[in-house]
């Protein structure tokens, strides 16, 4: 059992990997019955689920702070929650999200998302505590081992930065574009949709309809996601790298409608009209700006 638990204290502790000092908050007990990280892993899971003993937040947030302390990545995940809600002693977000990253930097690809989300967009809607520089270069690494939501992410925040016309540090509109296009391929349909406004709109390089209406179908089809699908039914409808083709304007208009978009609904049902009064709707070829486009953010 532990004892003389002191989890109303938050204690900092420097803890290194890699030559990377880490700063992370924890509640510690001053005996501490684990030995090593997968213990206090147990121990801290039965405090907090209440199995085969009393439910203590206390207790349970002292042994994730003991695991953490030996090295074991869940431990400071499961640690940081319990620094984010404030359950078994303070709350502190800042904290929280230095357990995160330390368990980043143990190998855990979910906190490392957490992580550079949280240092690109900060806690709040004033941004307090972000670090958008810091937040690129932990999602870039998580990236480079394959992690696709930490790609999408990274490549949906350069893009919006460029868009914006702003600058961070390792950001840019090629980094973005590398960023969107390894998210995509390893299956995350955000990063194919954001990626198929690249070539739509012919940013960094030169336009490619073929390309991105094959982006749009596959995270309209896949993803079932609503812009491309929208925008797809207006390649179809423009004659963007294909012919025209109006029932497949109206099907996608009407898959996004359904998804929610409202501008959707209205082109769909005008443009059935429009079909079935056997209108001449080849003045729409080569036009278009009624798109909508992706999150960039």
């Amino acid at each position: 059992m532990l004892t003389a638990v002191r989890v109303a204290v938050v204690m900092a502790f420097a803890l290194g990997l890699n030559g990377v000092s880490y700063t992370v908050s924890a509640a510690s007990a001053s005996d501490a019955a684990c030995a090593d990280g997968e213990a206090c892993l147990n121990e801290g899971n039965q405090f907090c689920e209440g199995t085969g003993v009393a439910q203590d937040y206390v207790r349970c947030r002292a042994s994730y702070a003991r695991g953490c302390e030996l090295k074991h990545a869940e431990c400071c995940s499961l640690l940081g929650s319990l620094l984010l809600t404030g359950e078994g002693g303070l709350q502190d977000k800042a904290q929280a999200y230095a357990s995160f990253e330390r368990a980043c930097a143990l190998g855990s690809e979910d906190d490392c998302l957490q992580t550079g989300r949280y240092y690109l967009h900060g806690e709040d809607e004033k941004h307090t505590g972000s670090n958008p520089a810091k937040g690129i270069a932990v999602l870039t690494s998580s990236c480079a081992k394959d992690n696709a939501k930490a790609c999408a992410s990274a490549g949906v925040f350069c893009q919006g930065r460029f868009y914006q016309g702003e600058k961070v540090g390792g950001c840019d509109v090629r980094q973005a574009l590398q960023m969107l296009n390894k998210a995509c391929e390893l299956g995350n349909l955000t990063g194919c949709q954001n990626l198929a406004i690249f070539y739509h709109r012919g940013i960094y390089r030169k336009t490619d309809f073929v390309r991105a209406a094959e982006l749009y179908t596959r995270a309209c089809n896949e993803g079932k996601m609503a812009i491309s699908c929208h925008n797809l039914g207006m390649m179809y409808l423009h004659a963007l790298g294909m012919r025209q083709q109006v029932r497949q304007a109206v099907a996608y208009l009407q898959q996004a409608c359904d998804l929610g978009i409202k501008n959707s609904c209205l082109a769909a049902q005008q443009l059935e009209r429009e079909r079935r009064s056997g209108a001449d709707l080849r003045h729409y070829v080569g036009g278009g700006t009624d798109w909508e486009d992706a999150s960039v953010d």
